[in-house]
């Protein structure tokens, strides 16, 4: 909750039109030791503009949660330099960038992180969230792999991110290949499709086994990671292999 609030004090309003908000009775989630089953706080927003104010609104609703995985299931473990070190690069990535935090949801809970799990933790401290799950593409083809798949689509939007490779039809394809199980009912009883949003962006051609190759070989990291992160593989030592290779 601390971080939450840390996040809505950076948001820039407008002075004209006059637009305000103030964080105000803060209940639960303020401690640093542990994860409330309840945490609420009340914000006052103003504005002489309603329009402004339905911004301001989705500004402060609107917030994107990078999620490191304890364990990831799918993944060897081989050069994973260890989730505290992936946390912190996260924080790293994300610092200064409005929107965006670092969640420890997943490192927190024991045992392999399998989203459906994630998913429902957030449903369980927060029932009335709608939440949309961001993926590559390359990673939402594989969806049939993983653990109650269908059941992820129940509690999230799926939303997709292009990746070389991998094309929509792959993904539609994997989305569709999972049957009639998924998906909310309709007011006739039926299933209606999981939502799946394509988003518009550039493909990024940047992937985690490209960042280890190259540390791995001493090559520069600030273009595919930035400053900061590249900074701390290098002061850590991480995915530095015997041979000098990555592969």
């Amino acid at each position: 909750m601390g971080r939450a609030i840390a996040k809505i004090s950076e948001l820039q309003t407008p002075s004209e039109p006059k637009t305000t908000f103030t964080v105000g009775t803060v209940s639960g989630g303020t401690s640093v030791n542990a994860i409330a089953a309840d945490a609420k706080m009340a914000v006052d927003m103003r504005s002489d503009s309603t329009e402004e104010l339905l911004k301001l609104e989705a500004r402060l609703l609107d917030l994107v949660l990078l999620m490191p995985a304890r364990i990831a299931p799918h993944k060897s473990a081989e050069q994973d330099p260890g989730a505290a070190h992936r946390l912190a690069m996260c924080r790293l990535a994300i610092d200064g960038q409005p929107g965006l935090a670092a969640c420890t949801l997943e490192i927190e809970r024991p045992g392999p992180s399998y989203t459906v799990d994630t998913l429902d933790a957030i449903h369980a401290i927060q029932p009335d969230a709608e939440l949309t799950f961001i993926v590559g593409a390359d990673i939402a083809r594989t969806l049939p792999a993983w653990r109650e798949p269908a059941k992820v689509l129940e509690l999230a939007r799926l939303a997709v991110a292009g990746r070389a490779g991998s094309s929509p039809e792959q993904v539609l394809s994997a989305v569709a290949s999972l049957g009639n199980s998924h998906g909310a009912s309709t007011a006739a009883g039926e299933r209606a499709a999981p939502e799946v949003r394509f988003l518009r962006m550039p493909v990024i051609d940047v992937s985690s086994s490209i960042v280890r190759e190259r540390a791995a070989l001493g090559e520069p990291l600030e273009p595919l990671v930035g400053g900061p992160v590249a900074r701390y593989i290098e002061e850590h030592g991480l995915y530095r292999s015997a041979g000098g290779s990555g592969r």
